[in-house]
């Protein structure tokens, strides 16, 4: 199981949700509450070792990707906006591609990202491009979960409280949280703590039962 802890603007709450045990940490580039300058990103990770770092982009030019990409020394990025297969293929970098669905956890009209190297579910909410903290209807995904030759990360207002639930109905490859570790916009160590054992409790079940 993956735990993705997203929207890190400072080295102690990165360093933070990587003791706690998050593997992949997450920067945001695009506009938001949560978002990270590239020089900020950069002084991150250059003092992180031993797990994955992902910046988050929305309907960016490829180049511009590209060149934070490398500067920021990061190992995927993730596509929130209207990148399509095209796009990916310029791109070149290993990638998430989310996949939006309404609160009800029906599919809105977009083509399934077949070619991702891994598949984001998020929830959409009008005029927000992810991050919204709400989530969708975990048993109306299910299907698409178990037929996805891409691996599937799930997020939309995850937390300690049902993050479990959302791993047994789904069994993804990873999750993903921002808000629902947060105390005051800041990542809180104990609410991060909760969040992973919980997660990590609910994979081996699955792993278990399976």
């Amino acid at each position: 199981m993956i735990i993705k802890i997203c929207g890190l603007t400072t080295l102690t709450d990165a360093q933070l949700a990587k003791d706690c045990g998050a593997d992949w940490l997450g920067f945001i580039f695009a506009p938001s509450r949560r978002q990270i300058t590239p020089q900020a990103a950069r002084d991150i990770t250059a003092q992180l070792t031993g797990c994955t770092k992902v910046g988050v982009f929305v309907d960016c030019p490829v180049a511009q990707v590209q060149e934070i990409a490398a500067y920021c020394q990061l190992d995927i990025v993730q596509l929130h906006g209207q990148e399509n297969e095209n796009y990916r293929r310029q791109l070149g970098l290993p990638h998430i591609k989310v996949f939006s669905l309404s609160p009800d956890g029906q599919t809105l009209h977009q083509p399934w990202p077949a070619d991702a190297d891994w598949i984001l579910l998020d929830t959409a909410v009008k005029g927000q491009s992810g991050g919204t903290g709400v989530p969708f209807t975990w048993s109306q995904a299910v299907e698409r979960c178990r037929n996805s030759a891409r691996p599937i990360l799930a997020a939309g207002g995850l937390t300690e409280a049902n993050v479990a639930d959302a791993i047994r109905s789904l069994q993804p490859f990873g999750v993903d949280v921002a808000g629902g570790v947060e105390t005051e916009g800041r990542k809180d160590g104990l609410k991060l703590e909760r969040f992973i054992r919980a997660a990590r409790q609910a994979a081996k079940e699955v792993e278990h039962v399976s």
